[in-house]
């Protein structure tokens, strides 16, 4: 049985009376966005629709794949929660012709619609309040014990499906609930990675499979009650509370958990510690919640919330305080002087007298000894901020000198490659480089600049184009268009105005030394399948961008791209298809631009507010100066990069920082799903480099070694 799309499904409903088989839907109104078309909520696994049938609004939820047994699971879930009567869930009916969609009938779900805030949104707007986090986790374990009472399991209990209304939570999406009836069976899913025991199996399905998870959202919501400065360094909310998958395969190499280890708040480490010992629990072994918690939560005292800052404001130097040495048995007084005026007693200025005798010298003495050692932190590290900021001047220049030395025909691609390399040899010497320019073998370099400009000449040529290449020139290289990106300079970032503007997004100057070829279109899904064999995408169409492709597949495809293109014989062994960095990303989507966007949006891009919720054909929506097609909308682009926040000071050919703890690799131009906010040159995303989504695709870039 084949089933519908996404779009399949906007299209439908925008006929309730021929579409559902309900009568109430049927004379319902369902949610449109700002061009007039419907407003669904898709995932992974369903599309769901906001229906206002009178007074009453309800969620239609649309499946985009075959769930085994979902009638007799829907039915058996409904029969149970219609006895034990949770005010935590929300009535619904299983309809098994719900709607009909290219004359076929589909099932859907009819639930109440619920009104209320996300879990994310209400954690990021009390995080100034840790007392709201704290009964925010008293609820949730009244909510976690209703459920183990009524010998329920939601089986994915995460950020995504729990709505809040005043001091209610409710809970949503039931495709993988466990109830009594259903033992024995498997389970739908496995849940949210970043809430689940990474052991998790679809054959973990009972009355236990909740408790993980339980765990992971209660402890979030007491850490971040005492420690709200957490929810910003660790990136709450980035599909996650606090915590992800990584957290859990590698306790010993979390930031936030080592963070949370060394707390000053004795309860918080003890409870931290009870829920790092799950991380090696078999599931059916992992206690509930209400079982071996440290101490009740409302003990856990909270430090106050700390103005969020820049990511360098947590790095400084721990000062130790001077060692206090007890206070001699005896000290020589000063002889009495009756023209020697007095000190009030506490004043600071000269002597002092008090029960004890006259302290003043030994204060004075450890005053001095802490004076000093600060003046001499601060010089030490105004010196190493001033070395800094010569060392990137210097960088700037030699890089602006070689750019207009090429400009002018001075100096050729391969010869700036060879300097470059000199360079490193100077600045890292110890690597097998002889260091100065002494030591540079003129013979080597030269035959390495021929044999440099005699493969980009056969590159040229197999591009049909003529050296020296222009800005946004086009050539084809086999099946893939690209346009020639050149070295420059621009601000990186979004001006402190611009709409939509995140904090990661600061101003800096970026100089690029090297130009590159940026293919016209996202990889599509014919060009995909031409080296990878097989089309992971959720909306297929051989001219629309490939998607469902994580960053390692991304990268792989340019691998093999590239060993494909030199055994045809078009692509020489210095230059390779590769992911572009995040700087040159952004360079190439302003292409001299400096607004948000290069153009009208709805004239350039495929967005939430005209996508019809699907990707669409390249090269439908107008390109920028440069010729890149869709660097705005249509599915986000992996770049190379880790995911950091921005340096202070100009840089030059930066790559961004790949950590272990936190291993997320960046996106750019947004997709089909993001709103207009979010449609911006310079805005960031991040995920996991395993994740993979129909919003995530990839534009490859070709350079030279």
């Amino acid at each position: 049985m084949s089933w519908p799309t996404p779009q399949d499904y906007n299209e439908a409903v925008q006929n309730p009376q021929s579409s559902f088989t309900d009568l109430e839907l049927q004379k319902g109104r369902v949610e449109l966005n700002g061009l007039g078309l419907p407003r669904p909520i898709t995932g992974g696994f369903a599309s769901v629709y906001k229906i206002q049938c009178g007074h009453r609004t309800w969620a239609a939820r649309c499946f985009l794949s075959e769930v085994d047994g979902i009638k007799q699971r829907y039915q058996a879930i409904s029969d149970h929660l219609r006895v034990v009567n949770l005010p935590q869930t929300v009535p619904f009916s299983y309809l098994e012709n719900g709607i009909r969609v290219r004359g076929r009938n589909y099932p859907l779900v009819k639930m109440e619609w619920v009104q209320g805030e996300s879990l994310v949104s209400f954690v990021e707007k009390s995080i100034r309040n840790p007392q709201s986090l704290i009964t925010l986790a008293r609820n949730w374990k009244k909510l976690v014990d209703s459920l183990r009472a009524a010998n329920v399991a939601h089986g994915d209990l995460q950020h995504g499906n729990i709505s809040i209304l005043g001091n209610q939570l409710r809970l949503l999406d039931y495709d993988g609930m466990f109830v009594p009836s259903l033992a024995g069976k498997s389970s739908n899913e496995v849940g949210h990675r970043n809430y689940q025991l990474p052991s998790r199996t679809n054959r973990d399905f009972g009355p236990h499979i909740d408790n993980f998870s339980a765990w992971v959202i209660y402890v979030s919501l007491v850490a971040l009650a005492a420690h709200p400065n957490f929810w910003l360094k660790h990136r709450g909310g980035d599909e996650c509370l606090l915590f992800r998958k990584e957290d859990f395969e590698n306790p010993r190499r979390s930031s936030i958990l080592n963070d949370l280890g060394s707390s000053p708040n004795k309860e918080v480490r003890a409870l931290v510690g009870r829920f790092v010992d799950l991380f090696k629990c078999p599931i059916k072994n992992v206690p509930f919640l209400d079982e071996n918690l440290a101490s009740d939560f409302e003990n856990i005292s909270v430090s106050p919330p700390k103005q969020q800052s820049p990511w360098w404001a947590g790095f400084t130097p721990d000062i130790a305080t001077p060692p206090q040495r007890p206070a001699p048995k005896s000290i020589r007084k000063r002889p009495k002087s009756t023209n020697r005026p007095r000190r009030r007693p506490g004043s600071g200025k000269g002597p002092t007298s008090g029960p004890t005798g006259n302290t003043s010298t030994t204060v004075d003495n450890h005053g001095s000894v802490a004076l000093g050692l600060f003046m001499l932190i601060l010089v030490g590290a105004a010196t190493l901020y001033f070395l800094h900021i010569r060392q990137e001047r210097e960088a700037w220049r030699t890089s602006r000198e070689r750019q207009d030395q090429r400009t002018a025909g001075q100096v050729g691609v391969a010869e700036e490659s060879a300097l470059a390399r000199t360079d490193v040899s100077r600045e890292s010497p110890g690597q097998g480089v002889v260091a100065g320019d002494e030591a540079v073998d003129e013979r080597s370099l030269a035959e390495a600049k021929l044999k440099l400009e005699a493969e980009e000449a056969v590159l040229a040529t197999n591009l049909g184009l003529r050296r020296p290449f222009g800005p946004g020139e086009r050539g084809e290289l086999g099946s893939i268009a690209v346009h020639w990106i050149p070295a420059g300079q621009f601000t990186m970032g979004s001006r402190p105005a611009e709409l939509g503007r995140e904090l990661d997004e600061a101003q800096h100057t970026v100089v690029l030394s090297r130009g590159l070829f940026l293919a016209e279109t996202e990889c599509t899904q014919s060009q995909w399948v031409a080296v990878m064999g097989s089309n992971p995408s959720t909306f297929k169409g051989l001219d629309q961008p490939v998607e469902q492709v994580n960053w390692r597949e991304a990268v792989e495809y340019c691998r093999k791209l590239t060993s494909k293109q030199r055994l045809e014989g078009i692509l020489p062994e210095s230059w390779e298809w590769r992911l572009p960095t995040e700087a040159e990303w952004e360079y190439a989507a302003r292409a001299g631009t400096t607004g948000a966007r290069y153009g009208d949006l709805d004239s350039i891009g495929w967005y939430e507010g005209n996508s019809n919720q699907s990707t669409h054909l390249v090269k439908r929506r107008q390109p920028n100066t440069w010729g890149l097609y869709d660097i705005i909308g249509n599915v986000s682009e992996w770049c190379w990069d880790g995911y950091g926040y921005y340096p202070s000071s100009s840089v030059t050919d930066p790559k961004g920082q790949v950590s272990d703890p936190d291993p997320s690799r960046v996106n750019r131009g947004g997709s089909w799903l993001n709103d207009a906010m979010e449609m911006r040159s310079a805005n960031r995303n991040r995920s996991d480099p395993d994740n993979r989504s129909s919003y995530l695709g990839f534009r490859p870039a070709l350079s030279s070694k």
